[in-house]
């Protein structure tokens, strides 16, 4: 053991007695002087010396508890491992540990080997189960390995040897008649019947029977016959009208019906009453006829004299109708022939009261000057018989002849008088031509140029024409004037059409006072009659080019021109030096223009010959 502490010595004077008090630790189980420790202790200990003084030894002993300790441990066979080797039998084990004081710690541990184990099992189902073992389900017959898992988590192998039973099948036909009963239910046509019947060693027994019905069959005919003639029906000769039922029997024992409906048909006779107009053929005659079923059909026909019927009538028409290929224009009477259905002729006269028919001419009158709607009028009607009635189109007659606000289109006139002759005609109401102008624009001119003054008409002539203001014109009642005027001036067109339409048209002419000069950039002097010379252009506030000048790229200059007036191109540049033809390039211009306000401008630039 470890001691472990301190001597307190108290020493008395002389000689007397001495106590020492030491301080120990033990364990648990220890021996001190022979004491067997298990709690703390003070044990008191006399010691005698030579000298005879005794000194009195007190020891306070803390005693640390022994810990024992027990354990379980469970394993699995083989799969687990206990230390270092894999784990196969029970067994205990103890370890001794030392705790911070010294003292032994005693761990006893029990170790408990779950085994492995494998099971057998025959299980048997039938075709419409399945079995389960663990997760796994099996529904065929075989034998099938499942390692589970046992309570201690262990593996525990199942062996199932599954048998899947086949059921007993029993196949049976039954032959019955329709409207048959069979297990108390009818059957009309062939029916399988399956039932299952739970055995009580088997799964199950299926039953599969077959229904086959024999149909019974029921046929119905109609049958006719002529009169005094015999049919064999239902087993005997049969000769009135009736309906008669035969029942035989099928191949497969069922019974077949057999209807028939028979009609007798009768002799038919029938009686007509004929008129001719031939006195050979008067009497009474018996003719016989096969009707549609073959049978016989007698007619007595009875022909009478038919005499000659005459008879007569009136009619009224309108004159120019067509009457059975007559065209009627005056008072008639015709005698008619008719023919009777006996074929004999009748007379009939006929007397026709013929109306004059009326006619006339209608009128389109439509504003010359404007788009509008037009008026069509009756003119007084020629012929037939007063009053008159009036009507375009589809509208209701009207005693008023004229009809107003109607746009263009096709309109169906007619006229009808008191005894209901009508004339009628297609009126056609075009579009009217609006009379227009318009005159010919232009932005401008420059002082001291011309313009001349036209415009465009869809009508031909006019009875008046007006231009103003007339200042500044060559004429103020002509088509086409020509106007110089000297400012920006507002003309004025006002023309009366024959019809007396009048129609005004503005233009505003623009008189530009600032001179324009133009000279080109490019020329090509190759004779063909386009921009052959080179030369100075402007207007009439241009009054003369005082010189025009043309320098080569070295600056040699190789035309001149003086004192010419613009627009010339004959006295322009012709591309030539001394008589050669200058090449194609660029060339430098200087022009000294004069105008006629007295200022002068010098122009310059360069420009391409072309070739």
């Amino acid at each position: 053991f470890l001691l472990l502490g301190y001597f307190l010595i108290v020493a008395a004077l002389g000689f007397a007695q001495t106590t020492d008090t030491i301080f120990l630790e033990a364990c648990q189980g220890d021996l001190y002087e022979g004491n067997l420790l298990n709690q703390d202790t003070l044990i008191t200990t006399v010691h005698i010396a030579q000298d005879g003084s005794d000194s009195l030894e007190i020891a306070n002993i803390t005693v640390h508890p022994v810990h024992v300790f027990n354990a379980y441990i469970e394993l699995c066979e083989f799969a687990d491992r206990f230390g270092s080797e894999p784990s196969y039998r029970n067994d205990i084990f103890i370890d001794t540990l030392q705790s911070i004081h010294g003292c032994d710690s005693i761990i006893i541990t029990e170790l408990i080997i779950n085994y492995h184990t494998t099971t057998v099992q025959e299980e048997a189902i039938c075709p419409s189960e399945s079995l389960m073992v663990g997760n796994s389900v099996y529904t065929e017959s075989g034998i099938y390995l499942d390692t589970l898992l046992s309570s201690q988590e262990c593996d525990s192998v199942v062996v199932t040897v599954l048998t899947v039973s086949n059921p007993v099948l029993v196949y049976d036909t039954i032959y019955m008649c329709q409207n048959e009963s069979y297990q108390g239910q009818y059957f009309l046509e062939d029916t399988l019947l399956v039932d299952t019947i739970q055995l009580l060693e088997d799964c199950s027994k299926v039953e599969h029977i077959f229904i086959d019905v024999s149909e019974t069959y029921e046929y119905f005919e109609e049958y006719s016959i002529c009169e005094g003639d015999s049919l064999f029906l239902a087993g005997a000769f049969r000769k009135n009208s009736n309906v008669y039922i035969d029942s035989l029997q099928t191949i497969y024992g069922c019974d077949s019906v057999f209807v028939a409906d028979l009609e007798v048909i009768p002799i038919d006779t029938s009686y007509q009453t004929l008129f001719t107009c031939n006195n050979e053929l008067v009497g009474v005659f018996e003719n016989w006829y096969s009707n549609q079923f073959g049978c016989d059909s007698l007619v007595v026909e009875e022909y009478l004299l038919q005499e000659q019927v005459l008879s007569d009538g009136n009619m009224e028409v309108c004159e120019n109708t067509l009457y059975k290929g007559i065209l009627l224009k005056r008072d008639t009477q015709l005698l008619e022939t008719y023919e009777m259905t006996n074929g004999c002729d009748s007379l009939h006269m006929l007397d026709i009261k013929v109306y004059p028919a009326p006619s006339a001419s209608v009128e389109v009158v439509q504003n010359p000057c404007e788009d509008s709607l037009a008026l069509l009028n009756f003119q007084t009607p020629v012929g037939g018989t007063a009053p008159f009635l009036y009507a375009i189109n589809e509208t209701p007659y009207q005693e008023n002849p004229a009809f107003e606000n109607l746009d263009t289109g096709s309109y169906f006139t007619i006229l009808e008088d008191v005894n209901g002759c009508t004339w009628d005609s297609l009126i056609r109401i075009e579009k009217a031509i609006i009379p227009e102008i318009h005159l010919s624009k232009i932005e401008s001119i420059n002082l001291g140029e011309s313009h001349q003054l036209e415009f465009e008409s869809n009508v031909e002539s006019f009875e008046q024409i007006i231009w103003s203001p007339a200042e500044n014109l060559s004429c103020s009642n002509c088509t086409s004037p020509i106007a110089r005027p000297i400012e920006t001036t507002n003309y004025t067109l006002t023309v009366r059409t024959i019809d007396g339409c009048l129609l005004r048209e503005n233009i505003l002419l623009k008189v530009e006072k600032e001179p324009s000069v133009y000279i080109p950039n490019v020329f090509s002097p190759n004779n063909d009659g386009i921009n052959d010379f080179f030369t100075v252009y402007g207007n009439e506030q241009v009054s003369k080019v005082l010189s025009l000048k043309i320098f080569d790229r070295w600056g040699n200059m190789i035309f001149e021109q003086t004192d010419f007036l613009p627009n010339d191109i004959v006295l322009g540049w012709n591309g030539t030096y001394k008589g050669q033809k200058s090449s194609s390039g660029v060339y430098v211009f200087v022009a000294e223009v004069a105008f006629e306000n007295g200022q002068i401008q010098i122009l310059s630039s360069d420009f391409t010959l072309v070739r």
